[in-house]
This record gives structure tokens, sequence and C-alpha cells, in this order.
């Protein structure tokens, strides 16, 4: 059996030619087994019946060619029916960077009650044009088949989508909404200046290809369910030029619509590497593959097909689901991405820097400073809040020195996220930035660290009147000898220090209020993590001036509630993901963003690291207050003491 496209692939300067000899032999070799099928159709006829068992059983034979070799042809997600039976299949293996492959547009019957998907060349080979457009619900489905085709095939991070829609204003790319909602994709453009904008980053990706410059991914795919009114002969011009060179730099075109409608035909150019699908009759389309196809092939048309059904929307949404969720595995950077090897090179004057992790294209940081002071966390359980927290502080500790930055760390959930942080026994090791950590802390030791750093940011005011200064900033860039760290005040699932509705509420509810309103300017920052921010009575009069401080938004899986009502981005990703927000959860404002895995023995590494680089500099380990240990009054020196023990 003839395999077209071999995984190992052909070399750049034989492959166009390689896979147009390759694809002219298999629809030679195709034909040649549809004829031969009805050659033997037409013996069935005959009256002898031991000549109707053979002829049936050759035609059959044949017909399982034809199967097994549109199988090799098209794989898996490129050629399969795209039905609920179809979620088991692996992501991303059936179109790899460097394989030239095809795409299942349509389906054939060339002989009664046999049908047969007819494929066209594709990723890494060429175009696709058809000549109605979205408007047209039959070639909206084909559209979303060959999108989702392509999204399933190609792996995660080695494909980026634009996409165009003059016809709907995006109608027919809504059933993609995670992905935009997620920022995966950009939202469709919709006019000709969007066009023309689309068309300049697909230049962009071609000439940073041709100059080995390239980083990102690999394969750019542009769909097109109806080009915009307004566009000119030489925006024609541009796709024709794009689609010239586009096949062989991995730029890849779908246009439904074409020609576009009021430009002469003669004006519009015909596009390289292009399968053509024209309307003819009863819902039946001919199919033009590529000239140079023909020419080694058959010539002239390559017949009609019906066009590809295309999946429902569940599947749709569902590919998209799980495309997310394969995204952020495969794209979650090593954790030692997210630190340096030079500690402590930064200053903490102006604000704090951190990275996270890395979106589908450069690195992610977080900025702690005047414009985005406070930090809010959300995620259902097993979100990953914790490894979020680990990596955020990881990051920070090795970018900036004990006296340029102090943390103050309470989990009030029944865990050890913090203990990492802390020695187990004397001896060990510790975080040198932590001055106070809660495990597992009761509401009363999160009031006191509240009211402690509430008087420390007094204290400060005051040295700030005195040096006749109002920020941080300020005071230290006035005398560059003044030592004065800022302080990260982290608070995980927060909402269990404000349960109830009693004097430790109220009061906690009360500091906040002051360090989230005035702690920008004294170098004081918070993260409030939590699984929900429902139901927290003592916040109902204060929610507003709270969390209106609080611009930095992360959302993690089923943490939607950081977000603004309608803004529906972590409802598409997967663990191993966040939702970045620096306005406050506005939506428009989503970067989706991978977040490396903190696993224990890489923690303690950093930590470790840390500590042998200060250990001249420190004092004394952290305070901890460990809400699950056993505490006896005898082993207390103060009760002792009293005692005359």
């Amino acid at each position: 059996m003839m395999r077209f496209f071999p995984h190992t692939g052909p070399t750049r300067r034989e492959s166009t030619a390689q896979l147009l000899e390759d694809a002219a032999g298999w629809h030679r070799k195709a034909i040649g087994y549809f004829k031969d099928a009805e050659a033997a159709a037409r013996a069935r006829e005959s009256d002898s019946a031991a000549a109707t068992r053979t002829a049936a059983a050759k035609q059959s034979a044949l017909l399982q060619r034809v199967n097994d070799l549109t199988k090799s042809v098209l794989p898996g997600w490129l050629g399969d029916p795209l039905t609920h039976a179809d979620f088991a299949r692996p992501f991303g293996q059936d179109a790899l960077v460097g394989q030239f492959t095809c795409v299942r547009v349509g389906e054939t019957m060339p002989i009664a009650g046999a049908t047969f998907p007819v494929g066209a060349p594709f990723l890494g080979a060429g175009h696709l044009v058809i000549d109605k457009d979205g408007k047209d619900p039959a070639v909206s489905r084909w559209l979303r088949g060959i999108l989702l085709r392509s999204l399933a095939a190609v792996p995660a991070d080695q494909l980026r989508v634009l996409t165009i829609d003059g016809a709907t204003l995006g109608e027919v790319f809504a059933p993609f909404r995670r992905l935009f909602a997620a920022e995966a994709w950009d939202v469709p453009a919709t006019d000709a200046a969007g066009l023309r904008a689309v068309m300049e980053q697909a230049e962009r990706h071609v000439k940073a290809l041709l100059a080995g410059k390239h980083e990102g991914p690999q394969v750019l795919l542009i769909a097109t369910a109806g080009l915009p009114a307004g566009i000119s002969l030489e925006d024609l011009s541009r796709l024709e030029r794009l689609a010239m060179v586009g096949a062989s730099r991995r730029m890849h075109l779908v246009i439904a619509g074409w020609p576009p409608a009021g430009m002469r035909t003669q004006a519009v150019p015909r596009l390289h590497d292009t399968t053509y699908l024209t309307a003819a009759s009863s819902g039946r389309y001919s199919i033009s593959r590529p000239a140079a196809l023909r020419q080694l092939g058959e010539g002239g048309s390559d017949g009609t097909i019906r066009l590809d059904k295309g999946p429902d929307n569940d599947v749709v949404d569902h590919v998209c689901r799980r495309s997310l969720s394969t995204a952020a595995w495969a794209d979650r950077p090593d954790f030692g991405s997210v630190t340096v090897k030079r500690f402590w090179q930064l200053s903490s004057a102006a604000g704090l820097t951190a990275v996270i992790g890395k979106n589908r294209y450069e690195q992610c940081t977080l900025d702690l400073n005047d414009e985005t002071p406070h930090m809010l966390i959300g995620g259902r359980s097993g979100a990953g809040k914790t490894n979020f927290l680990l990596v955020l502080l990881c990051s920070l500790a090795t970018y900036y020195a004990p006296n340029e930055l102090a943390m103050y760390l309470l989990d009030f959930k029944e865990g050890v996220s913090f203990s990492a942080f802390t020695p187990s026994t004397p001896g060990d090791p510790w975080l040198p930035h932590a001055h106070t950590v809660g495990l597992e802390s009761d509401r009363e030791y999160g009031l006191a660290v509240l009211a402690g750093l509430t008087q420390e940011m007094s204290n400060r005011a005051r040295l700030f009147r005195n040096a006749s200064v109002t920020t941080i900033e300020r005071y230290r860039r006035g005398d560059p000898t003044r030592l004065m760290p800022r302080l990260l005040v982290v608070v995980d699932e927060f909402q269990v220090l404000l349960a109830g509705n009693d004097h430790i509420a109220r009061e906690a509810v009360s500091f906040l209020e002051r360090l989230a309103r005035q702690g920008r300017s004294h170098g004081i920052h918070l993260i409030l993590a939590s699984q929900t921010l429902a139901g927290i009575d003592a916040l109902n009069a204060k929610r507003e001036s709270i969390f209106g401080q609080f611009p930095l938004r992360i959302a993690l899986p089923g943490g939607g509630g950081v977000l603004q009502p309608g803004n529906t981005a972590a409802d598409a990703i997967g663990v191993g993901a966040a939702i970045v927000n620096s306005s406050a959860g506005l939506t428009g404002s989503n970067t989706i963003t991978y977040i490396p895995q903190a696993t224990h023995d890489s923690v303690a590494a950093v930590v470790q690291a840390l500590w042998q680089n200060g250990r001249a500099q420190l004092t004394a380990p952290p305070a901890v207050f460990d809400g699950s240990a056993e505490y006896r009054l005898e082993d207390c020196p103060d009760y002792c003491a009293l005692g005359g023990h």
C-alpha cells in the first residue's frame, strides 16, 4: 500500500514536486481502482452465479484497497468523520511540521452504495478556495470542519489561526468561542482594515521564516468566511502573493466566497497551489486541484463531490475544550524558566516584577506597582492555585534580595502550601524573604498579622512625612542608602478569615480595606486567593471598595468569578493554564498563560540555593504558626519562666 506522506517527510527542496507527484500517483491509482470496481460491477450482471460471486469478491477487494489508500492519504483527524466517536483520538499527531498532508474536503460516490472521502493538498502543501461564502450553512459547516481538523491534527504549540468574516460578522466562527474567549485565537476581522492587518501578520510570518528568525507557532492558517466589503484589487494582489509563497512557508489560506462579490471575474487573480471548489448542481461542487497536480495526473477538472458535512457545534466545543487543555500541558514551560541564576539583581524601589510562565509567543510577567498594586486569584479545588503561588514566590525571591522584598504568607486551608519556605527542624534551610508563615492558620493569627502590617504602614507613613515624600519609590530614591523592602502579603483561601459576621471578620475587613487603599504608596501588596468570592457576608458593604483596588486578576480553571460578569475566558482552559488580566477582569484584556509545575524538589532546590546565597545576612528563621501542630505548655519557655520551671 502506498504511503502518501511518510512521517519523515521530503526535504524542503524537493517537497513541492514530490508532493504533487505523489498526489498525482494517488489520484491515478484511485481512478484505476474505481474503474476496475465498475468493471467488476458490470460483470456481476452475468447469468453465471459463479461469475457473479467472483466479480463481487473482486469488487469488494478493490473497494477495500480504495479505503486503505484513503486512510493512508487522510489519516486520523484529517480524514475520519467528525463525530462523537472521534473524541478518543490523540491530538497533534496527524500533521507534524515538516510533513505534507491532504485534508478531507468532501466525498464522492463513484459506485452506487460506496462513498469515499476526497482530499486536497493542504498543510505544508496548498490552499483551499470555495466560491460560496459563509452565509451558506453548508459552506459554514465545511469551513468549521477544515478548522477543526487542522486544530486537532497539528501539535498544540505549532498552529496559529487568524479568522476573517465579512459575510456574517464572525458568526461562522462562533462555535470556537472558547478559543476566542481564552485569547488562544484573535477575534475575527470583519472589515477591510482587519483583513489588511491579518495580511500584514501573514507577511511577517513568511518573512521571519524565510530569514530563519521565526519564533512561536510554525504553521499559520488564515480562514475566511467571506471577504469584507471595500477591499481593493491591491488587496487581492497581496492575497495572490501570499498564496504563491505561503504554502512553502507554512502559511495556508482557506477562503470562502472567492471571487469576491462585486469584483470583475477577469480582474480576480488565480491563486497558486490552490484547490478550487465551485458550486455545480444539486448541492454538488466541482473540484479543481492545483494545475501542477493536474498536469502530472489526469488533467482538467477532478470531477464533482459533495462537501464534507463538517462537525456539529457540540463537537467543535468539545474539541476546543480538549485543545485548550492539551495546549496547557504541551506548552507548559520548565520551572527553571521563571527563576534566574544570578540572584537578587533587581531593585524593588519602583515595584516588583515576576516571571510566571509563558503565553503562546513569549514569556509572561506580572508587575506589582502603583498601577497594579494587588492581585486576586480564583480557581476551583485542584485548579493549581498553590502551584501558581509557589511559582510566583520563587520567581520573585530570585530577582529581589531579602532587603528588597519581605513576604507574609498565610494559608487558611488544610495543607502545607508554604511549608517548603520554613525549616522543618533546626538547621534546615528556609526562604530568606519569609518573615511570617501561617500553615493552616487560625483566624485570630491572621487578624494579628493584618494588624501588624497596618501598624507598619502607619510607621512608614510617618517616615515619609519626615522625608517630605508620599511614596516608597520617592523615599528610597531621595536617599539610596535607605533600606525599605516592599511587603508581599499572600492570603490563600482568604474567605476563611472573613467567614461569619463576628468581630474577627469585621476587623479583618477593616484592615484589608486600609491595606488595599493605602498599601500601594507604602510598598505593601496584597495577593488574595480563593475558590469563590461568593457568600462572604463580611464583604457585603466593602466588596467594591476592596476588590476595586485589585486590578490584577488571575483566573485558573473554575475561577471565572474573579473576572467581570460576561468574561468567560476561564471556562475554556485546563489545568496548567491561567487567564491573566490586568484590567480588573474586563473582557478583552485576557492573556492565556501556561504555568510551570512547581514540584516539591524544584521548590526545595530554589529555597536551598537562596538560603545558601544569603546565609551571611540571615538572622532568624520566619515566625511560623502551624495550626496542625500539637502544642504543649511545658515546651513554651515563657510559660516555664512564669512557673519557675
